[in-house]
C-alpha cells in the first residue's frame, strides 16, 4: 500500500503523485494507492470554489485509476493508516518548512519517498530513512516509490532508520533536551 495523506493542494503534490499512480499502473498491479486527507482547510475565509474543484478533481483523477482509492478519515485514525501503509509519499512542490506528516510517517516505521524543497531534505535523508525525488516529476516518485516496493530489505532498513531519526530527532523528549541544552549554555554565556 501507498499513501499519500495531506490538503489535496496542487503545492503539496496531490495531482504529480496521482500521476505517478498512473505511471506505476501502467507496470504492476501489486499495490494500492490510498488518498487521505481532503480539499478543505476548515479556515475562514478561505474560498470554498477553489476546494470544491480539487475534491472534483482529485476524486475525478481516482477513480480514472484502478488501483487507487480516497480514504476519508480523521486524524485520530491516522496511526492505522500509517501501520497499513509500505510506502508513504509526500509530493510537495513548494518549499515546506516542515513536513509533520513525514515525521508522523517515519515514526510509524515506513519508508517515505519525499521531494527535495524547503526543509523536506533535513527531515528524509536520502538513501538512509526515504527517498528524494525533484518536484514535479511523477516519473521519479514513480520509480523510487517502485524499487521500494520491489524490495523488503530495503523498506525495512529505512522504516527502521526513519523511526529511529523520528525518536531522537523530532520527538517531545529530544525537543526539550535540546531547549534545556540551550537555556544551559545561554546561562554559562551570560555575564
Amino acid at each position: 500500500r501507498v499513501l499519500f495523506a495531506g490538503v489535496w493542494l496542487q503545492q503539496k503534490g496531490i495531482y504529480d503523485f496521482l500521476e505517478a499512480v498512473r505511471i506505476l499502473e501502467g507496470q504492476r498491479d501489486d499495490f494500492e494507492a490510498v488518498v487521505a486527507g481532503s480539499p478543505f482547510l476548515y479556515k475562514v475565509g478561505d474560498p470554498l470554489a477553489w476546494q470544491l474543484e480539487a475534491e472534483g478533481r482529485v476524486t475525478g483523477m481516482v477513480k480514472s485509476l484502478k488501483r487507487a482509492r480516497v480514504s476519508r478519515v480523521g486524524y485520530s485514525e491516522m496511526p492505522a493508516l500509517y501501520r497499513s501503509a509500505d510506502v508513504f509519499v509526500f509530493p510537495s512542490t513548494w518549499e515546506e518548512p516542515f513536513g509533520i506528516s513525514i515525521v508522523e510517517a517515519m515514526a510509524s516505521g515506513i519508508p517515505v519517498v519525499a521531494t527535495k524543497v524547503g526543509g523536506i531534505p533535513e527531515i528524509v535523508r536520502e538513501g538512509e530513512t526515504g527517498r528524494l525525488v525533484p518536484p514535479g516529476d511523477p516519473q521519479s516518485m514513480a520509480e523510487a516509490i517502485g524499487q521500494l516496493l520491489d524490495s523488503e530489505p530495503d523498506r525495512q532498513r529505512l522504516g527502521a532508520a526513519g523511526r529511529s531519526a523520528a525518536e531522537s530527532r523530532f520527538s517531545i523528549d529530544a525537543h526539550v533536551d535540546r531547549l534545556l541544552g540551550l537555556y544551559s549554555q545561554m546561562m554559562s554565556e551570560a555575564p
